[in-house]
């Protein structure tokens, strides 16, 4: 194919990518040697970006918002910092008009 309109592959059992319209959406999943899944979803090259690594997870929604979490760590903003939280242990950040406040 010149321009692919649909792939998937599996290998082995322990990762698979998916792609459509080559950039419009791709997802690889894999199994890492730790045990650990990491899968990654993209569409419009990376307009929406959502990630996972174990219990992390990091979704982008270009430009607007960008959300993480962990075990230890929860934050999100809105429009690159004009206004966001970030809680991480027991630090608490607010952002308001791309100023951090530590709380």
């Amino acid at each position: 194919w010149i321009v692919p309109v649909f792939s998937s592959r599996v290998r082995e059992g322990q990762s698979s990518d998916t792609e459509i319209l080559w950039r419009l959406y791709d997802g690889p999943t894999r199994v890492l040697e730790d045990g650990r899944t990491y899968s990654r979803q993209r569409v419009l090259w990376r307009i929406f970006h959502r990630e996972t690594l174990g219990a992390r997870t990091s979704i982008d929604a270009f430009p607007f918002i960008a959300y993480d979490s962990d075990e230890d760590l929860l934050q999100w903003s809105f429009m690159g910092g004009l206004v966001g939280w970030r809680a991480r242990g027991d630090r608490r950040t607010l952002r308001l008009l791309y100023v951090p406040i530590e709380l």
